[in-house]
């Protein structure tokens, strides 16, 4: 692949998303330098409980599913199986798109228990249970991906400022470029310069557990609208817990709630036969951020032309940000909002007063 023209790109943001874009603005041929907060740490977007998240909107499943297919090539992360229980009759689009997709391993509804391999999930009236083929990927797998190319410097740094194609650093003063892609997750509406974005973006708490499962798996757990978790044969876990709780500031996300720990872990293992006793390694609770309307927010900044978002992609920045950096990027390098998915696009037409809660559909 070759740029319209060899420029410097800045990315705002070492997470997945933010190193994805910093690896395809590389093929491209672009000089690009990330800037990452806190790189010792690499907490953003730590670990993807699975490519297809079984919440995730119809509209955005062919981005999952290329995404899964682009890793499988690249060749990064785990194969698992994701286990998905949930209320019989939603999202029968989905269902069926990943069944025909080869995706869908098994499905199984009206009964009470199924056995699957060393262990026993026992399902309650009403549910089914899909067996999801996934993968598994860790945030340092695209830290190496980005930095093993020559031409992309990732440098550990606060932006506190974003400008119409200049950067203001804690550490370093001012930087000019050709194109900043803003990739800063649930702070990008609160750095400096962008504030005007708040009424695009959704800004929520999700908590989560790590935990060693003593029965020997890794289990990821959610179980605030349906129960899935994903096994794989690592000692450590997630059970994760918390949906939806918007709140003011991307600070007010790490405020963990310890009644989730008991009730969660209690769930998992009168679900999951086998899991053994769960011990808690740490409780997690983060901010993550979404589109007012549910959908990503991408492409040019609205009255910028050097200033590209790729923001809102509501905590499963694994399923969605491979594909949706290539797109940010194949815009910046064609001059034109064209690779861009209209309904995606920033500058398309946001209400402040929507408000999305994650929720099955009936038929979605």
């Amino acid at each position: 692949m070759s740029a319209v023209m060899a420029r410097r790109i800045a990315v705002v943001g070492g997470g997945v998303a933010g190193l994805m874009a910093a690896w395809w603005a590389s093929n491209y041929g672009y000089d690009v330098v990330v800037y990452e907060a806190d790189l010792s740490s690499l907490t953003a977007t730590r670990v993807s409980a699975g490519i297809i998240d079984p919440t995730i909107d119809i509209s955005l499943a062919p981005v999952a599913l290329e995404t899964l297919s682009l890793l499988k090539r690249l060749g990064l992360g785990l194969e698992s199986r994701l286990l998905w229980l949930h209320e019989r009759g939603s999202c029968r689009r989905l269902e069926r798109l990943l069944s025909d997709k080869g995706i869908i391993e098994r499905s199984v509804a009206g009964e009470e228990s199924i056995r699957l391999g060393r262990y026993t999930v026992n399902l309650g009236y009403g549910e089914e249970l899909h067996v999801i083929n996934t993968i598994i990927v860790d945030t340092g797998e695209f830290y190496s991906l980005a930095s093993s190319a020559s031409n992309v410097d990732i440098v550990e740094d606060s932006v506190e400022y974003v400008g119409c194609g200049s950067v203001g650093l804690k550490r370093g003063g001012s930087r000019e470029f050709d194109a900043i892609i803003v990739a800063a997750g649930p702070w990008t509406g609160f750095i400096s310069g962008l504030q005007a974005l708040s009424n695009m973006l959704r800004v929520y708490r999700c908590e989560a557990l790590i935990i060693r499962a003593g029965g020997g798996p890794f289990a990821v757990v959610d179980d605030i609208l349906d129960f899935y978790l994903s096994i794989h044969a690592s000692g450590d876990g997630v059970l994760g817990n918390g949906c939806c709780v918007e709140i003011a500031s991307p600070l007010d996300g790490y405020r963990y709630s310890g009644d989730v720990l008991d009730a969660v872990i209690s769930r998992s293992i009168e679900r999951l036969e086998g899991l053994g006793e769960a011990e808690l390694i740490t409780p997690v609770s983060a901010p993550c951020v979404v589109g007012r309307d549910a959908r990503p927010v991408l492409g040019m900044l609205p009255g910028c032309s050097r200033v590209y978002l790729l923001a809102g992609l509501d905590g499963v920045g694994v399923t969605l940000a491979p594909v949706l950096a290539r797109l940010v990027v194949e815009s910046i390098a064609t001059g034109s909002q064209e690779p861009i998915p209209p309904e995606m696009a920033a500058s398309r037409p946001t209400s402040s007063s929507e408000s999305v809660v994650k929720e099955p559909v009936e038929e979605c």
